[in-house]
């Protein structure tokens, strides 16, 4: 029987059987996928299975766990918990649920520890090998090795025994008194808890040391100098037991001759990494000839780094006599980024020119005239003719309201019908609201809407989502075809829409008059009636019929969020094992090489001013990349991708301008795999920027300008799976949501086929939307006047839009030499904006809490001029009443009229403070005794 108490209502207890239960489900690819990956150990790097083998175990080089972002640090704590055989706690549950398993786990190892004492009793008695007369050695000065361990052994058993005891102690007492454990009680027994996971540690450690006695396989040398420690309180008792051993009594031990030590040579590979990272000179020599020849660089970057020292793993600048410019420094890291990024014989030039280049062609075609335009963009604009300007022929569109918008707030363009925990409530709940929600929009679509004396009636265009949704809108009618079923061994359809999945009709075929376009609505995908069977669509019941195509796909999640990101992870991937990011005398493995990727990519963000939201280093947790054999995927938002994808436009220039690669000889300027990618990855950005930057309506010109854009990005990526097929890639794999882009394709195909007009543009049916700006307000109430030279609060305005080195996670101090110097740089430069605001009596102080704020103590003290404190704050919270019991509110009562100080905490974790000497104020006085105010205490 577990019990756990409520979260909000700690009074409250809930109890359950917990019973042992043998079950399986079945997990999709995807979910086994990544439960493998987070498991998977690093391995070490493997040269010459890194440079053209790209089997199953491809790549799997040695990792750097401090760039692997996001990383779960409650991992390890688990796994300590795991080493020792603890319990796992839950954060909700209540400790005395987990005393049974606390005391079989402390009885667990006070029997292990009884093993290792009979066990050294053993040992006594045998003659020593040599490996444990060297051991025994090490404590020649401090103590027997046995007499210690014993000691040690005995110590922490009967620590354990007396945790036990006591913990019994505690669940009889509660057991006789029939009243179970109060909130006091249960924190007693967290802390017994806490007591014997420190013992149960000690106990791991005095058997592991134990170990190096007769186990070959344990680290001697480690355990020996975590043991002999000068923290170690049972060291130090050794230490003065043998002080007290040493008396007259005793003879002196005999003087014994140091050992000669040999000269030997010792590789580290951690000081060499070390270097390469953090010691600027490494860098520069790496710069060419050309970048090294500029007179400022020379003059100036060169004469102040000769000032600085690599010691101790840290570049110290002497910052009082340093005359480096910041914009100085931002060159010679952007140098030194290049150089280790890209290892171009020309430094950033290659990079600048070409972003310079492009820079022009945008603001070029931002001022074409309209002649430059496609016919119907010219039409709208009636009174400038060809005099108008890209930016002009854009105002009409917004005034006639046919534009897809979803910037601003979600709710301009949404709007809010239920929302429910979906975990927490039943299933059938969801069925209930959408058959409410299609009888509502039946009764609207039949009768209208009576407005001032005019009627209107609507129309229903489709429901959007994503896949996950709409297949849990139609899980109550069976739904036999969805994107769930990839994965299988049979071949099973995975489209709502048409029948594709079969043998006979490939769900991968992208090709025009493919075989699965002749099942479009062919047969119902659901073995009953769904729940949005009143809503006037189409016939839901017989077919053909278009009523599965009232699931709109998703613009959003099936490109930006779907086949973007498994080809990003691809195309990365894929550029690695050619050695696009290679160095000469670098490693090969895949984690350096993704390591070299990231600040290429962060050199183009920081050359074309863009940013994402969603990604701070390439890894292969990242990348979704293991030995399992599963196609990767990059975990990044939506917006992150086109930014990638950008990025991909460029670098595929840069690599057919650099011809072969240095290490693998790869000539990228005749690459068939690089010709693709930059097919595809042309198409996709003309797809999905093309969208988002047309009215609601596409005429035929840029229906077809959309058709050949998607119909490049399926054929390259088509032709990608089919290059890494042959070679035994597990890359580029084909989706559902590549499906999905196929249906688009299909769909401005016929629109052509048709001589349609007008087509509905495909962002219609988009999901995606700003992010919501939540502006977060911060008060501060005055009792008493503030002016310029007292104590109060400090502000610099404008400091919620500056980014401080420190916050960009992106960048890191070691990494980047120049960034302490920028971050003290950029703070003395906001300092210079402190403004302390005029508050009078009674005011109230708004500002944006992202500011800079701090409290500054004045240049006058308020003590000697009226006596009062200089700052003397107040918080105000609030809780429901339901949550502080009736004990608590007499200790606030108490603590009211006392004028005592505690937390802000309203509900039962309310606490006195304890008063400090070091507080105390010269001329404070005692505040009068507060007022028996009845409204007042009630809010107490």
């Amino acid at each position: 029987m577990l019990a756990r108490r409520d979260r909000y209502e700690p009074d409250v207890k809930l109890y359950w059987l917990e019973k042992s239960v043998e079950g399986k489900m079945l997990k999709r690819k995807r979910e086994i996928y990544e439960e493998e990956d987070s498991d998977a150990e690093m391995q070490e790097s493997d040269d010459e299975a890194d440079l053209d083998v790209f089997g199953m175990n491809w790549g799997l080089g040695e990792g750097d766990d401090q760039k692997v972002a996001e990383a779960d640090r409650g991992a390890d704590v688990k796994k300590n918990l795991k080493s020792i055989s603890f319990p796992e706690m839950d954060a909700d549950g209540l400790p005395s649920s987990y005393i049974v398993k606390v005391v079989n786990c402390l009885g667990k190892w006070i029997a292990k520890l009884q093993a290792v004492t009979d066990q050294l009793d053993d040992l006594k008695k045998t003659p020593k090998s040599e490996k444990q007369l060297d051991v025994l050695a090490e404590f020649t000065y401090e103590a027997s090795l046995l007499s210690m361990i014993m000691e040690k052994a005995k110590l922490v058993i009967s620590g354990l025994e007396k945790t036990t005891e006591t913990i019994q102690s505690k669940q009889a007492d509660s057991v006789l008194q029939d009243q179970g454990f109060t909130l006091a009680q249960q924190d007693e027994i967290k802390r017994l808890f806490d007591a014997a996971k420190k013992q149960v540690y000690m106990a791991k450690r005095v058997r592991s040391l134990a170990s190096v006695l007769w186990d070959d396989d344990e680290d001697v040398d480690a355990l020996l100098l975590e043991w002999k420690k000068p923290d170690n309180p049972l060291t130090v008792r050794s230490k003065a037991k043998l002080v007290v051993d040493n008396s007259d009594d005793v003879p002196e031990r005999p003087e014994i001759h140091p050992v000669l030590k040999l000269d030997l040579v010792v590789e580290k590979p951690g000081l060499l990494k070390l270097r390469r990272t953090r010691d600027p000179w490494y860098w520069l020599q790496q710069v060419s000839q050309e970048v090294k020849g500029l007179p400022r660089l020379q003059q100036e970057v060169i004469h102040d780094l000769e000032r600085t020292q690599f010691a101790n793993g840290a570049i110290v600048f002497d910052l009082p006599t340093s005359s480096l410019a910041s914009s100085i420094l931002s060159h010679a890291e952007l140098c030194i980024r290049c150089t280790e990024a890209l290892s171009f014989c020309s430094g950033c030039a290659p990079m600048l020119q070409y972003m310079k280049s492009q820079k022009k062609k945008d603001d070029t075609s931002k001022k074409a005239p309209a002649s430059s335009v496609t016919a119907h963009q010219r039409a709208m604009v009636l009174q400038k003719g060809v005099e108008a300007t890209r930016e002009e022929l854009g105002e009409p569109v917004l005034q006639t309201g046919q534009r897809c918008n979803g910037k601003y707030h979600s709710y301009l363009t949404r709007f809010l019908l239920a929302a429910f925990p979906s975990k927490q409530w039943p299933q059938e709940l969801l069925s209930d609201l959408i058959r409410a929600l299609s009888s509502q929009l039946r009764e609207l679509f039949n009768t209208g809407l009576l407005v001032n004396g005019r009627r209107y009636y609507f129309g229903i265009l489709g429901l959007k989502g994503d896949f996950e949704f709409h297949c849990t809108c139609l899980r109550d009618a069976g739904l036999k075809r969805s994107y769930e079923h990839v994965g299988r061994a049979q071949d099973i359809p995975v489209c709502i829409e048409c029948e594709a999945g079969f043998p006979d009709t490939p769900m991968e075929d992208a090709n025009v008059g493919a075989a699965w376009t002749r099942t479009i609505g062919k047969s119902a995908p659901w073995e009953r009636l769904p729940s949005f069977g009143q809503v006037p669509f189409d016939n839901w019941c017989s077919f053909p019929s278009r009523a599965p195509e009232f699931f709109r796909r998703d613009p959003f999640h099936v490109f930006r969020l779907g086949v973007a990101r498994n080809f990003l992870a691809s195309a990365i991937l894929l550029l690695c094992n050619l050695g696009a990011f290679d160095l000469q005398g670098e490693s090969r493995s895949v984690e350096n090489r993704l390591v070299r990727a990231w600040r290429h990519f962060q050199l183009f963000m920081e050359t074309a001013s863009l940013h994402v939201g969603g990604l701070r280093s390439f890894s292969k947790k990242k990348m979704h990349f293991a030995s399992g054999g599963a196609f990767p995927w990059l975990g990044c938002k939506g917006s992150d991708t086109i930014v990638l994808l950008k990025w991909l436009q460029v670098l595929l220039v840069q690599l057919r301008s650099r011809g072969c690669a240095v290490v693998t000889g790869h000539d990228f300027a005749s690459c068939r795999a690089c010709i693709f990618i930059e097919r595809a990855v042309t198409g996709g950005l003309q797809f999905s920027q093309g969208i988002h930057g047309h009215s609601l309506w596409l005429v035929p010109s840029c229906t077809s300008f959309l058709r050949q854009s998607l119909y490049d990005f399926l054929r390259g990526y088509s032709q990608l799976a089919q290059y890494c097929l042959v070679r035994k890639m597990p890359l580029f794999g084909i989706t559902p949501k590549f499906h999905a882009m196929c249906h688009y394709k299909h769909e401005l195909e016929m629109s052509l086929r048709l001589n349609q007009q007008a087509t509905i543009n495909p962002a219609a049916f988009d999901c995606s939307m700003s992010e919501d700006k939540l502006l977060s307000v911060q008060g501060l109430y005055t009792a008493v006047e503030v002016t310029h030279n007292m104590a109060g609060t400090v502000l610099v305005p404008g400091s919620h839009r500056t980014k401080l080195p420190r916050e960009d996670k992106s960048l890191r101090v070691d990494e980047n030499f120049a960034k302490s110097y920028l971050q003290s740089f950029k703070t003395r430069a906001l300092m210079c904006k402190l403004v302390r605001p005029y508050v009078p009596a009674g005011g109230l102080l708004l500002f944006n809490s992202k500011l800079i704020h701090a409290n500054d103590p004045g240049t006058v003290r308020r003590s000697e001029a009226d006596g009062l404190p200089n700052r003397l704050a107040l918080a105000v919270a609030y809780s429901p009443r339901k949550r502080r019991s009736e004990a608590t509110r007499k200790r606030k009562i108490q603590a009211y009229f006392n004028g005592s100080t505690s937390n802000h905490w309203p509900c039962d974790r309310f606490s006195l403070k304890t008063f400090r000497r070091n507080n105390a104020v010269r001329g404070s006085r005692k505040l009068p005794e507060p007022p028996k105010d009845a409204k007042r205490l009630r809010l107490l």
